[in-house]
């Protein structure tokens, strides 16, 4: 009982501890004297690492020095999307289909339409007159935060939290853009459970399909696309995560 009543007090002694709080800052010279510190550790440790130790070192030092340069020259977030945002097209009827192939892992060789091919399907359909294709490679080698680089446009940060997930530059993500602008439906295709709400909620796609393995998902590619009527000439904008 007494740990209960505890545990319901909470907020009101949480509350209570922020009004007879001493209002107090840290001195900037402590401030700084601490980042040329951390700075100076990092940078040695950075010299004693070898391979993918340096490089996500390195990489964890652009991010702090970004941040430092935000709270430093902050910027009016909501300015800089207004200035970027996507409009809806006026005018215009027809929009072609959209297809991303996420390919985890793979060199961009195995695109090359000379020699032997890996992916006889997407061969074929590049080698289509009505096709135009192209490549790009994402540089952070982690599926979500590649997901979110190649949807949103902005790197990922490099921490394990996905903090870019509660930002409000997920407003500008593909699905979403594409629907304001040209009223694009957008799917998500997997052969992965994880993370069921994250194609939704962080990126906006419409609808997720899923299966096991890529016989299962296929036809539940094509039964999707049909309900939308995208083979009679509606706007579809298809993510597909191949693994």
């Amino acid at each position: 009982v007494v740990m209960s009543l505890l545990l319901l007090s909470l907020p009101c002694l949480r509350q209570m501890a922020r009004l007879i709080a001493v209002s107090w800052r840290l001195p900037w010279l402590l401030k700084l004297s601490g980042a040329i510190y951390c700075g100076r550790s990092l940078w040695i440790r950075r010299s004693e690492s070898e391979g993918v130790g340096a490089d996500l070192l390195s990489q964890l030092g652009s991010d702090a020095f970004a941040m430092i340069m935000g709270k430093l020259f902050p910027a009016e977030s909501r300015e800089v999307l207004r200035s970027h945002a996507t409009a809806k097209m006026e005018g215009a009827r027809d929009f072609p289909p959209l297809l991303i192939f996420h390919w985890e892992a793979g060199a961009d060789v195995l695109l090359d339409l000379d020699g032997p091919v890996a992916t006889p399907f997407l061969h074929q359909m590049l080698s289509r007159p009505d096709v135009f294709a192209g490549s790009a490679i994402a540089s952070v080698p982690v599926t979500l935060k590649t997901a979110w680089e190649v949807l949103c446009g902005v790197p990922a940060s490099s921490t394990s939290d996905f903090r870019e997930q509660g930002s409000h530059l997920r407003h500008e993500c593909l699905p979403r853009a594409l629907r304001r602008c040209c009223g694009y439906r957008s799917l998500l295709a997997k052969t992965d459970k994880e993370l069921p709400d994250i194609p939704r909620r962080v990126f906006g796609f419409e609808a997720t399909v899923v299966a096991e393995d890529m016989d299962g998902l296929l036809p539940k590619i094509q039964a999707q696309l049909d309900a939308w009527d995208a083979y009679g000439g509606a706007p579809v904008f298809v993510y597909f995560y191949g693994g």
